[in-house]
């Protein structure tokens, strides 16, 4: 068995784990829609903050969601595509009761580029509520 013949197993190898590599998450390769973020052709899943800034911000357990479903029809050609619902954080905010918005994290999730999830996750504080059984007094 001759240097050349062993070495083509692992150059087989090589060009497979590369390619792996490149249509996963884990590289920049293929269609990048936003510079910064990662993007794989085959899976892409992260999650960002949106706020930056926490100085003086307090921990907060409430945290509420709202996302984008977008789909995409890829064989034709033509640019298919829909979205569904809203990742807007006033409306994310106001639709769950939020008083006052803290910070928000996006989150992205995409599968063979076809099916795209944009959620927002905001954090913030509700009203305070009546204790449970309390009566209102009405004012005079």
């Amino acid at each position: 068995m001759t240097a050349a013949d062993t070495s083509l197993p692992h150059l087989a190898l090589l060009a497979l784990f590369l390619m792996a590599i490149s249509l996963s998450g884990c590289t920049v390769v293929g269609i990048i829609r936003n510079p910064g973020e990662p993007s794989g052709m085959i899976y892409s899943h992260f999650r960002q903050p949106l706020t930056h800034d926490l100085k003086h911000t307090p921990v907060v357990s409430s945290s509420v969601s709202g996302g984008i479903i977008h789909v995409e029809e890829p064989v034709s050609g033509y640019g298919i595509r829909a979205e569904f619902a809203s990742n807007a954080i006033g409306e994310i905010a106001r639709r769950h009761g939020l008083e006052r918005v803290l910070w928000a994290d996006f989150e992205y999730f995409s599968l063979l580029g076809i099916w795209e999830e944009k959620i927002v996750h905001v954090y913030g504080t509700r009203p305070l509520s009546e204790p449970r059984g309390a009566v209102r007094v009405p004012k005079e």
